[in-house]
Order: structure tokens, then sequence, then C-alpha cells
């Protein structure tokens, strides 16, 4: 399953399951709760930009980190897997999800956060399972120290 789509991991599977919630919980937000807004302050929209374009970096760098290390046969654990296992999924949740969030100004999406996070730790077995394949006590050593989705300094 995971090696299906290489460098997705459980991805797929995430966005298959909080995909339809996320797009339930917008339109909820938008159409029959439109009063329920996020002010449209000029911060909130500078905060909601600054959080999805640094989520969509934090995403574009671990996907180049983890195809230069995949491409080495290596496994990826500098740059922003030095700080969280899984950046990828890690920058959706803490940094596009609710920039979405404001840019839109739906706080009902905001809820996409949580069950993302909930979803991701349900779907991180079966991923980290497959790592422990392939990379043994090296993996191992890497799970123990780095957190999974919350940065470890």
């Amino acid at each position: 399953m995971l090696g299906s789509h290489p460098g997705f991991g459980a991805g797929v599977t995430i966005a298959g399951l909080v995909g339809p919630y996320a797009a339930v919980v917008a339109a909820l937000n938008w159409f029959v709760l439109p009063g329920v807004r996020i002010p449209s302050w000029s911060v909130v929209y500078a905060a909601g930009g600054g959080l999805v374009g640094a989520g969509v970096a934090c995403v574009l760098v671990a996907y180049w980190q983890l195809l230069r290390a995949q491409a080495r046969g290596e496994l990826c654990r500098r740059g922003l897997f030095g700080l969280v296992r899984h950046p990828m999924y890690a920058g959706w949740i803490w940094l596009i999800v609710p920039g979405s969030a404001l840019l839109l100004r739906l706080p009902l999406v905001l809820s996409v956060s949580p069950v993302m996070a909930a979803v991701t730790l349900w779907s991180l077995p079966a991923e980290e399972e497959e790592l422990h394949t392939a990379f043994g006590s090296a993996y191992d050593s890497y799970r123990d120290s780095v957190n999974a989705l919350v940065p470890t300094f």
C-alpha cells in the first residue's frame, strides 16, 4: 500500500480520510453558517498567508530532502527530518490548515487540524513499520530521538 506511492507514505490514506471532512466543514461554515467568520483584519490575513507560505515551503523542502535521501538509499534524518519525523504531515497540520482557515476566515476549518493529527497518528504505524523494515535499528534509533509531529528541539 505505502510503496505504491513513493514519497507519499500514509499521505494518500490521510488525504482520503481527512479531505471529505475538510470539504464538509468548509462548506458548512461557508454556506450554512455564513455569519460565523474570523474577523477580516489585515493581521489575520497576514498571519494566514504567512502560515500557508511557511507550510508550503516546509512540505516542498521536506519532499525534496526525502527524494534526495531516497536516491542515495538512506534514511532521511537531516534538515526538517531532524526536527520532526514527518515534516510534510506536520506542515499541513500546524501551518497550512490553520493558515487556510485564517485566509478564508472560516473558524470551523480549524477543527481539521486536530482531526488530521488524529488520523495521521492512526495511519503512521503502517508507514513506520515499512521504515523499520527498510532501515532496521537505524530507524528505531531515529524514531526514539525525534518526535513524530511536534518538532524536537
